[in-house]
């Protein structure tokens, strides 16, 4: 089929050979290649250099200058027309500093995920009103204010599963009503009623089953008891035992000879 899939760190791409198209645009807007083409073409073990666009080739280029070019006579001997004299544009000096560097190509454009392409040839489509042409942010509908048709189609067509149930079963009951057929009541209260005591079994086993049971006496008699804590000073009772008593006997002083 020629069409693989083009990992790169977190981001993947559709390459396709034969149509000589990319997810990055590269291939399409250029003609030549990109990397993650290149890759594949290097597994069917093709060369890139035959898959580029013929424009880039000598043939092209020998054809566009292949007739005779020639030569013209000085500016002073041509003929003199009564049109106006051609000009250069008129210079307007523009406010702050000129720019310096060049206008890059859109594939030198470096993106979060690497080079980026522009978007010039895609079609875009509203998501709030689904023309084409536009985004969500210049819908002139959303702006205004005014519902789509989208959502009024969409649930017409598709009419939520709820009340259609509930539509089938008011329907149901009118019809048997009309017929006088009391029995259909009886049977719904009975079944309604069961439904309720088996909801209310099942909530009372959830809350027993949710308790805690209690201990078993040898868990209760086998309790480790509680260690003794060694005194810190971050408490102060701890301060109080490391600190030294003032009481406490000095050393006695050598007597002098």
């Amino acid at each position: 089929m020629g069409i693989f899939q083009v990992k790169v760190l977190d981001r993947q791409y559709t390459v396709d050979i034969v149509n000589k198209q990319c997810d990055c645009r590269r291939w399409d807007l250029t003609g030549i290649p990109c990397s993650h083409a290149i890759s594949c073409l290097r597994h069917e073990r093709i060369h890139p250099e035959e898959v580029v666009n013929e424009c880039y080739s000598s043939k092209r280029f020998l054809l566009a200058y292949g007739p005779t070019i020639w030569p013209t006579n000085d500016k002073s001997m041509w003929q003199r027309v009564g049109g106006p004299d051609i000009l250069p544009p008129v210079y307007e000096k523009k406010v702050g500093r000129p720019a310096k560097n060049r206008r890059k190509q859109p594939q030198e454009v470096e993106g979060k995920y690497g080079p980026k392409m522009s978007k010039h040839g895609t079609i875009i489509t509203c998501s709030y009103c689904g023309d084409q042409g536009h985004n969500r942010g210049g819908c002139s509908m959303r702006k205004a204010g005014i519902r789509p048709k989208l959502v009024a189609q969409r649930n017409q067509s598709q009419p939520p599963q709820e009340e259609y149930e509930d539509e089938q079963l008011t329907s149901q009951v009118s019809m048997d009503l009309e017929e006088g057929s009391q029995p259909l009541l009886s049977q719904m209260t009975d079944t309604m009623m069961s439904q309720l005591d088996a909801e209310s079994s099942q909530l009372r086993t959830r809350e027993l089953q949710a308790r805690r049971l209690p201990d078993p006496t040898f868990i209760m008699s086998n309790i480790p008891s509680s260690r003794p804590v060694p005194p810190t000073t971050a408490t102060k009772k701890g301060k109080k035992a490391m600190k030294p008593s003032k009481k406490a006997k000095k050393a006695p002083a050598k007597k002098k000879a």
